[in-house]
């Protein structure tokens, strides 16, 4: 048994909606999945009715935004099996308005290089409970003004130093961990590298306000991984995998099942209390 812990669907940022998610999973041998759609659980009501249906098990979980404030760099939690979902949810919210807020900032700033609407975007939003960079893409890529989603044009536009970029404020991780911790969910340090969050894992787990690290993910490098099993040993935190599966929505193809959660890791989140 093996589960993939990272998975994005049309309720944020991916492009493929909860139930595809799930065949996907089935039809390539992946037994369990989570379902952690950014700053939101809006689709864990479809994920466990159609993981039941399809014969795929479901961890519930969520990607949770936040900023390691100390070094001033961004950091994502993955919070898995939360108890209370009000408690969580009503942080939840707080992130996602943010979000929209500052994305309508960037649309305007797009109007201005690119003869798109905020109807154009929010055509592609459906269901997703915020605006995202990939939505406001679809809008520049369907008038023919882009030759992909995920491409040049898109760093250009929304990178730290593009022309349309919007900071936003998000909480503090240790904000979000507390939340975490009051929901009663097991919280995992999302993909390490990507923001060079090794320090900040060191300090968290020393303080036993991690339960566990994600090593096995595309962006992590060989050498990541090997220095993130060795904290994971010493602090006797529980190791995940997960492709961070966002469809078609991606520079790299990263199919479900990519990276892998092991059994016994999956018994670990699913017995930790």
């Amino acid at each position: 048994m093996f589960a993939d812990l990272h998975c994005h669907s049309t309720f944020s940022d991916g492009s493929a909606t909860v139930e595809e998610i799930i065949i996907y999973a089935k039809r390539t041998g992946v037994d369990c999945i989570a379902l952690t759609d950014h700053d939101t659980i809006a689709g864990i009501e479809q994920a466990n009715f159609y993981g039941e249906k399809h014969g795929v098990k479901i961890i519930n979980g969520v990607e949770c935004s936040c900023r390691d404030k100390s070094r001033k760099r961004s950091a994502h939690i993955l919070c898995y099996q939360p108890k209370d979902m009000k408690v969580l949810e009503r942080y939840l919210d707080v992130t996602l308005k943010t979000r929209t807020a500052q994305k309508f900032k960037a649309i305007e700033k797009v109007k201005k290089l690119y003869p798109i609407t905020l109807e154009d975007v929010l055509k592609f939003k459906g269901e997703s409970q915020s605006i995202y960079e990939c939505h406001i893409m679809q809008a520049v890529a369907n008038m023919g003004l882009s030759e992909s989603i995920c491409g040049d044009i898109q760093s250009s536009l929304f990178s730290y130093s593009g022309s349309c970029y919007e900071p936003i404020d998000y909480f503090d991780i240790y904000e979000i961990l507390q939340i975490i911790d009051e929901a009663g969910g097991v919280p995992v340090f999302a993909h390490p590298e990507e923001y060079d969050s090794f320090d900040i894992i060191n300090e968290l787990a020393e303080k036993r306000l991690i339960k566990g690290i994600e090593v096995y993910h595309p962006r992590n490098s060989e050498g990541a991984r090997k220095r993130l099993l060795s904290t994971a040993e010493e602090y006797g935190l529980i190791v995940t995998g997960g492709s961070d599966f966002h469809g078609f929505f991606k520079k790299h193809p990263t199919p479900i099942g990519y990276c892998k959660t092991d059994k016994q890791n999956i018994e670990r989140i699913l017995n930790t209390k």
